[in-house]
């Protein structure tokens, strides 16, 4: 008898559970129909972020003989006239020669802007903090890495155009903060004010590493020469992390829109940490920057 009263125990409970499962689920059908989604959906998402044509929001390159053809028929303004070269030297030289000229004119339209900003010149290796046409801090490059895509585009006439323009900052990110701000009791009387009064401002050992976004899917990455400390490294990891995943983020949104993931052209600077800091915290949130290659 007890075995039997067991027996119909546990039937009964096997049967209130699909009876449960039977309200969400009432066959097997329904189930695969919900589960396979759920399992062929991170599938799809990576095969879409890997073999999905890539492209520029804002720079999105044609064939470029039809893009040649449009330059020989249709020269208007910000176009720069396709000559023939007899030798790939020629056209190098143009365009290096076309390339320097953007250069100055982004310097001498920005000049003109009541606000500090960035002249990077990577032949030279030099950035230069200027205002108003005025250098206020000159920073040498020890090393940079430019994006694959530029030994593609280098000598094509759509890199003449995308550097037409100076560069506008949209977004920036770094593991210092932009204004440091200490806060202080303000004294009662001046015994108390001699006995607050510092003689040395402590300085900073924080490890710096920050990203600047501009207009045109320019991103600049720029990072300390020194080797970071033990908490640095830390704190570079969550950075690069979080960076990541922000742009993941942002490219599987464009995916669901039915959109073509952007691509950026970045450029990764290193130089000294005393630089580092400056160029952030000289930066308004307004800012512009004229490149030179």
């Amino acid at each position: 008898m007890k075995k039997k009263s067991r027996i119909r125990r546990n039937n009964n409970q096997i049967n209130q559970q699909e009876k449960s499962a039977g309200i969400f689920f009432p066959n097997r059908l329904s189930r695969y129909l919900f589960l396979t989604p759920l399992l062929l959906l991170p599938l799809l998402t990576l095969s879409f972020l890997f073999f999905f044509p890539l492209q520029f929001t804002e720079f999105k390159p044609k064939s470029m003989t039809e893009y040649l053809e449009s330059m020989k028929t249709q020269p208007g303004k910000g176009k720069t006239p396709v000559l023939d070269f007899s030798s790939e030297e020629e056209r190098a030289l143009f365009f290096n020669l076309k390339i320097d000229e953007l250069f100055w004119k982004n310097r001498l339209e920005i000049a003109k802007k009541d606000s500090i900003y960035l002249s990077i010149d990577l032949p030279d290796s030099l950035i230069v903090l200027e205002l108003k046409g005025v250098s206020l801090r000159n920073c040498k490059i020890e090393e940079y890495q430019i994006t694959p895509l530029y030994s593609q585009l280098k000598n094509q006439p759509q890199f003449l155009e995308w550097l037409t323009d100076p560069f506008s900052l949209i977004d920036e990110s770094a593991t210092i903060s932009k204004a440091p701000i200490k806060v202080i009791t303000a004294p009662k009387d001046t015994i108390e004010a001699l006995e607050q009064l510092q003689p040395e401002v402590k300085i900073e050992k924080e490890d710096v590493q920050f990203v600047l976004g501009f207009d045109r899917n320019l991103l600049l990455e720029f990072s300390q020469t020194e080797p970071p400390t033990l908490m640095g490294r830390f704190e570079l990891v969550l950075f690069n992390i979080l960076k990541n995943v922000t742009t993941f983020f942002k490219d599987f949104y464009s995916l669901m829109s039915l959109q073509s993931a952007s691509q950026d052209f970045w450029i990764k600077i290193r130089i000294s940490q005393n630089d580092a800091k400056a160029i952030y915290r000289a930066l308004p949130k307004n800012t512009w920057v004229a490149l030179r290659f």
